[in-house]
C-alpha cells in the first residue's frame, strides 16, 4: 500500500529527504540545443541524513518525543498515525 504525506502545518503532499554533506552523481541522458537536461540514474555517496520535512513549508517531521525522524520505517509508521489515507 502506498502512503500518502500530508504535512499538519500546510496540508501539502510532498515530502523531502535532505541531506547534508552529499556527494550526488546524476547521469546525463539527454541535453538540448536550449539546455534543457533530462537526468537518468541519480546515486548519492558520502552523505549523511539530517531530515525529512514538507516540500512547501519546510515543517520537519518529529517523533513524539520532538526529535526528527531519521528512518524510513519510523516515518511510515508516523504518516500511517497522522495523515488520513
Amino acid at each position: 500500500m502506498e502512503l500518502k504525506f500530508t504535512c499538519p502545518e500546510c496540508g501539502d503532499h510532498t515530502l523531502v529527504e535532505i541531506l547534508v554533506d552529499a556527494v550526488v552523481r546524476s547521469e546525463i541522458e539527454q541535453i538540448d540545443d536550449k539546455g534543457n537536461v533530462k537526468y537518468g540514474k541519480v546515486s548519492n555517496k558520502d552523505s549523511t541524513m539530517s531530515d525529512f520535512q514538507c516540500a512547501h513549508c519546510g515543517a520537519g517531521i518529529e517523533d513524539e518525543n520532538g526529535d526528527d525522524i531519521l528512518d524510513s520505517v519510523i516515518l511510515a509508521k508516523w504518516i500511517k498515525e497522522h495523515c488520513p489515507q
